[in-house]
């Protein structure tokens, strides 16, 4: 955001016993949730900065404005003390993207797919691998008289 674009607009809706009800920011993250102005706001209203009243008059036992705030509206409370309604997060633990998550042509499609072909290859090699193990383990108990490579010929060509 530039400083000749107009200010994001942040609502802050709070009832009557100071909890925060409801929030609002048109900025892009208010998409995701991560209400980064709500907070900023929030944080502004609690930390607010009080201007010294030289030229008003004293009146004697009666609360400063700033003293009589305070009193009505304690400040210092967190976010879960605001919203106790909500459940603790989990951590966020991201997870590597999965070749059918992605929808459009990239170079990461293509690495995946390169991944997923050399999984299929090595795995098909594995197999034959063990195959033909077995196969020689028969053949030297004298239970199957075998051409290796007349079976390997076969599945190559298949």
């Amino acid at each position: 955001m530039s400083v000749s674009s107009a200010p994001y607009t942040t609502k802050l809706w709070i009832n009557g016993n100071r909890k925060v009800a409801k929030v609002n920011c048109n900025c892009v993250y208010n998409q995701s949730l991560k209400y980064k102005h709500v907070a900023a706001l929030i944080f502004f209203i609690n930390n607010e900065r009080s201007i010294t009243k030289t030229s008003e008059e004293q009146q004697w036992d009666k609360p400063s404005a700033k003293k009589l705030a305070q009193t009505k509206y304690c400040k210092g409370k967190y976010f879960y003390e605001m919203f106790p309604d909500i459940a603790p997060s989990q951590p966020f633990t991201p997870s590597p993207p999965q070749l059918h998550e992605l929808t459009r042509p990239s170079h990461l499609q293509q690495v995946l797919y390169v991944k997923a072909q050399d999984r299929v290859e090595f795995t098909v090699k594995g197999l034959i691998s063990s195959l033909l193990d077995e196969i020689e383990k028969q053949e030297l108990k004298g239970k199957m008289n075998l051409n290796i490579e007349a079976c390997l010929e076969q599945f190559i060509d298949y």
